[in-house]
């Protein structure tokens, strides 16, 4: 159980009080703080919008001008949304914006709250808070005294001289007991309260009735702080042991949490699990382009902005060469973006690096992670599955086997999964780069280990090439939907154009009469063959060391 600290109104300490560990230290569940907070500021939206569409724009509904011969295009009314003065087309209307959240979650969102601010040490008990006479310049040096800046205090009675002398306070919010909120208790960093207020709130049911009038005060009704109309103004006591007696017996009285799972067990938060893969969020069809477009929902990403210092520009080429001719069709346009420098050759030996974020990297498909390093250097590395912030990894002869560190196949178990493989020694990691993939290391025999690559490949590799170990992460990239054009547009891709649909000068497949499926094998724009002729040279040297190709049964 927690102790705080009592104090008076000028800062001098008057006594302690025991929390209740069941009402200010819950486990915080970031999900549930999210969802309640969202349901309280949607109830608070006016909905009130609305714009005028054809049916209440004035004019006639006659054409302006007769469809042909005229030499202009043809036009149905003036009330159109293509003419000035018209209808909008598809604007908003009154709506409503609330969302039910059921009740238990209200009041453990509140205890979430509340035990946040207790692990903060940002809970302030004061014995009573008394003012002769409504003057700002008293509560300021009351407020002086306890060292608040932006702060919610909470009364456990309407007290109209603090209340009315704190209002023109910049940071300052007084509220009673009976509005205790989410969002105001996350909104302000400091927590005041009241001791009478404190122990009310340690009552059996009394958070749930809080959550209750705060649901009810967010749609406007005012049911749970306020009575009824004729007596406006007067507060509404809280519940009595006598009202309890009289309700429907339904077995015990009801304690806060009952019903709820325990709270170290059941769903936990994306970012805390990290073992679990990341979700694909699926879009309203609200247009065909979204109908089946899916995005990731970036739960893993901790930090918005690059490290400057390990991004540099990159200009746009367009599938052109130093020449201006294209030698890779279909490249072009795409969202600016700044490449990010990644370590691929982890040649950062024995000293240890500490995992500062998880960013999103708009050249890969892969995540990255930041790592500060103990001698204080910077460097980005592909982020596998398994880490998380905070996390310490290692690379060297003899690190452990665990997700991100690096080492030489020659010192790693065999059975393991690998990424960021090197080809040749120290030239930097060249397979297994994209989100999700992996090679497995099958066998060592000799100066090579042996390993089953993503496409079935079995391949030699010397040993004394250095990989990173783990898969790697954003493993449901493979699952995201691009579900319209424009998505590839944003990423530099054009569109693709069948050679059957060309000109004869264009493609050895263009031209004939009609839909033409070309006259002969598919081939390149230049005569190559194009599906199933085998192009790679038999005597490349690398060819000895592929024990199975990609293709064999």
């Amino acid at each position: 159980m927690a102790t705080v600290k009592v104090f008076d109104q000028t800062n001098k300490e008057v006594g302690q009080m025991v929390l209740a560990p069941e009402v200010f230290e819950v486990a915080i569940r970031p999900e549930i703080l999210h969802l309640v907070i969202r349901a309280q500021l949607a109830a608070k939206r006016a909905g009130t919008h609305k714009v005028k569409t054809r049916s209440f724009v004035a004019g006639s509904g006659a054409k302006p001008w007769r469809q042909k011969g005229t030499g202009r295009a043809r036009s149905g009314a003036k009330r159109s949304p293509i003419w000035r003065g018209g209808a909008i087309a598809h604007g908003p209307q009154p709506r409503s914006y609330e969302f039910k959240v059921n009740k238990k979650i209200r009041t453990l969102a509140l205890k979430m709250a509340l035990s946040t601010k207790v692990a903060e040490e940002s809970l302030i008990l004061v014995d009573k808070f008394d003012l002769p006479e409504i003057k700002t310049k008293l509560f300021a040096g009351v407020a002086g005294s306890l060292g608040l800046k932006k702060a919610l205090i909470v009364l456990g009675d309407s007290n109209n001289n603090v209340e009315l002398s704190a209002r023109n306070l910049p940071g300052i919010k007084i509220v009673r007991q009976d509005m205790l909120n989410v969002y105001d208790l996350l909104k302000h960093p400091q927590l005041v309260m009241v001791q009478g207020a404190a122990e009310a709130v340690q009552e059996s049911g009394y958070l749930l009735c809080c959550a209750f009038g705060q649901q009810d005060r967010d749609q406007g009704r005012c049911r749970g702080g306020l009575q009824s109309e004729g007596h406006r103004g007067q507060r509404r006591a809280p519940p009595s042991p006598e009202a309890d007696s009289r309700r429907p017996p339904h077995g015990s009285r009801p304690r806060l949490q009952e019903g709820l799972r325990d709270s170290c067990r059941g769903r936990q938060d994306r970012i805390l699990r990290g073992s679990l893969a990341m979700a694909v969020r699926t879009l309203k069809p609200t247009s065909a382009g979204r109908r089946f477009q899916t995005v990731s929902d970036f739960a893993e990403i901790t930090k918005a902005t690059p490290e400057r210092s390990l991004t540099e520009g990159m200009s746009k080429k367009s599938g052109r060469n130093n020449q201006g001719r294209i030698t890779s069709r279909r490249r072009g346009a795409g969202n600016k973006t700044r490449y990010r420098i990644i370590d691929f050759r982890r040649d950062k030996f024995d000293i240890p690096g500490k995992v500062a974020s998880i960013e999103y990297d708009p050249n890969r498909s892969a995540r990255i992670a930041l790592l500060h390093y103990a001698d204080g250097e910077k460097r980005y590395i592909l982020a596998p599955v398994g880490i998380n912030v905070g996390d310490m990894l290692l690379a060297g002869e003899s690190v452990d086997i665990k997700p991100g560190n690096a080492l030489p196949m020659s010192k790693v178990p065999v059975g393991t999964l690998l990424h960021n493989i090197e080809m040749q020694p120290g030239r930097g990691g060249q397979m297994c780069r994209a989100a999700g993939t992996y090679a497995q290391l099958i066998a060592k025999e000799g100066k090579y280990a042996l390993l089953r690559l993503p496409s079935g490949e079995v391949r030699n590799i010397l040993a004394t090439c250095i990989a990173t170990v783990g898969q790697v992460g954003n493993v449901t990239h493979e699952k995201v939907s691009i579900g319209k054009a424009g998505r590839n547009r944003w990423l530099g891709k054009r569109p693709k154009v069948r050679g059957v649909a060309m000109n004869p000068v264009d493609h050895p497949l263009g031209g004939g009469e009609g839909k033409s499926s070309g006259g002969r094998h598919p081939v390149s724009p230049w005569g190559k063959p194009a599906k199933g002729q085998k192009t790679r040279n038999r005597k490349k040297a690398s060819s000895r060391l592929i024990v199975k190709r990609r293709n064999e049964k």
